[in-house]
């Protein structure tokens, strides 16, 4: 998530999210509702 929030800053739209944590995904998903998020 952190690559994706430096990538945002540089100018580039982030279209999917990969994160293997369970927890992590729990946070991400109600913040960035407008990416694909793929998890276990």
């Amino acid at each position: 998530m952190g690559l994706d929030l430096g990538l945002e800053k540089a100018g580039f739209k982030v279209r999917v999210c990969v994160e293997m944590d369970k927890r992590a995904v729990g946070t991400i998903r109600p913040t960035r509702i407008s990416q694909s998020l793929t998890g276990t």
